[in-house]
């Protein structure tokens, strides 16, 4: 017989759902699509064996968001919004299962607390209106955390095969999913070392080695297709994407020294914890280990200055918010959980959240965010011209021509040595336009190299900027 109070639970929980389903959904296409969903883009317009061949040999991607995404896409377009509403159905799926994560762990109050806080974040609804796998993986990762808690409280096959399911999805979605998988692995080797060493269920939690090696065995069964793959795309991605992006960064080629020393770091650390836990003071201490009131109500509100003072940052696409946003559930959670513990100062934090989100949230839907390449395709179709110079990755051309639709001649310039590519190019023309945008490596090279031709125009648009040059009055 369901109660009153279950009853009010649902109700809650189907409006928190209702609002993060109606502010993901909100200018679903309003944006263009910028450089990363370009990727999406021209994955969908690939036959399955270009695609596969693609992401082995050319990307760092496992294939599963991109399977989904082209069965989509081949039945209902490649259009803005059905190109982003895989993501967003993930993104909204993802509030209920935030609320079932945390209701296993402290129940329905705080999992309501936390949903809602979910549901009106603007990073994970940002993310959820991306045509990427990013609030895919997020769906799956905490599909993974809330089978795994299961799993530790009852090590069922039922649990096992959940969480096998769970993770070899997420390895199959995105190479983060080494983390997470990591990370469990880690807690539940914690667990069950603590329960050895001091016969106690620490947290309440059972631990069966034998169970978690098979559960483990599963999960590589699962991933045993793809790993050779993963192996040459980890490889490449280290020895080449991430070092070269390093060396733009700062300088110098110091990934590999950078990549070692945190691998030390970790297993230092992994080290210490073990030999610390043999202590039974030390899981006493961090058994009883509680925050004071105060302590976190300075964080909670550290939090919400920092969300207005920085959120032009938060909505933008830096590596450090797109690789660590993942994190922001477990933030919530320990919102949520501190906050229905302080019952008067509930009512007034939970406002100020509110308000805070209130306004972050119309600073989001306010303000263009993503490179705006259906405003430069509509610029240069409207403006007379004889070509068109990219200096851009290729994602990016990619992106202006998911827009473009006419038929002026197109120039890549994608090293400095293609300088030699331009005279020929421009010999016959009269005005032409050179495009920049993720010109990281060679900066305003072209630019220079075009100044002997009169500039007429310089138009700036989010992301990108047009020169315009006129050849016939040089």
């Amino acid at each position: 017989m369901v109660t009153s109070t279950q009853r009010r639970v649902v109700l809650l929980l189907l409006i928190i759902v209702f609002i993060g389903l109606f502010l993901r959904f909100n200018d679903l296409s309003s944006e263009s699509i910028w450089v990363d969903e370009a990727f999406t883009y021209h994955y969908t317009t690939l036959g399955w064996n270009e695609l596969f061949d693609i992401l082995i040999y050319n990307d760092v991607h496992p294939p599963l968001f991109y399977i989904l995404e082209n069965s989509f896409t081949s039945v209902f377009g490649t259009a803005e919004f059905m190109m982003r509403f895989v993501p967003m159905l993930f993104g909204f799926l993802s509030v209920i299962m935030m609320f079932l994560f945390v209701k296993e762990l402290y129940g329905s109050k705080v999992g309501l607390v936390s949903a809602l806080f979910f549901s009106l974040s603007s990073v994970l609804i940002y993310y959820s209106q991306e045509a990427k796998m990013y609030s895919m993986f997020m769906f799956l990762f905490l599909f993974s955390l809330y089978f795994f808690v299961k799993f530790l409280k009852d090590a069922s096959t039922k649990n096992a095969l959940f969480l096998i399911l769970g993770n070899g999805a997420l390895l199959y979605t995105h190479v983060l999913s080494y983390v997470v998988i990591t990370f469990e692995i880690f807690v539940y080797l914690v667990i069950h070392y603590v329960n050895r060493v001091h016969s106690i269920k620490w947290f309440g939690c059972r631990t069966n080695i034998r169970k978690f090696m098979l559960l483990l065995a599963g999960m590589i069964l699962l991933y045993v297709p793809w790993i050779p793959i993963a192996f040459t795309q980890i490889s490449w991605l280290l020895s080449t994407i991430l070092s070269l992006k390093f060396m733009y960064k700062f300088g110098f080629d110091g990934f590999t020294y950078l990549l070692w020393f945190a691998i030390m770091c970790t297993i230092v650390f992994v080290i210490t914890v073990f030999i610390v836990l043999r202590k039974k003071k030390v899981v006493d201490y961090i058994s009883s280990c509680t925050m004071s009131n105060t302590v976190f109500i300075l964080i909670f509100l550290g939090f919400l200055i920092f969300s207005v003072v920085y959120h032009d940052f938060l909505f933008s696409n830096s590596p450090l918010i797109r690789y660590s946003h993942f994190m922001l559930p477990l933030v919530y959670l320990f919102f949520a959980r501190k906050m229905v513990d302080l019952k008067k100062l509930f009512v007034v934090l939970l406002f100020l959240y509110l308000l805070v989100s209130s306004f972050v949230l119309v600073q989001y839907y306010t303000t263009d965010i993503k490179e705006q390449w259906r405003e430069t395709s509509e610029f240069v179709s409207a403006d007379y011209s004889d070509g068109i110079m990219f200096n851009t990755a290729k994602h990016t051309w990619w992106a202006f021509n998911y827009y473009y639709d006419g038929t002026l001649p197109q120039l890549r310039l994608n090293e400095v040595s293609d300088k030699v590519l331009i005279p020929q190019f421009v010999s016959d023309k009269e005005m032409v336009h050179l495009i920049l945008s993720h010109n990281y490596e060679t900066h305003d090279f072209f630019v220079h190299e075009m100044s002997q031709h009169t500039l007429i125009n310089v138009q700036e648009f989010v992301g990108i900027t047009v020169y315009t040059y006129d050849i016939n009055n040089d």
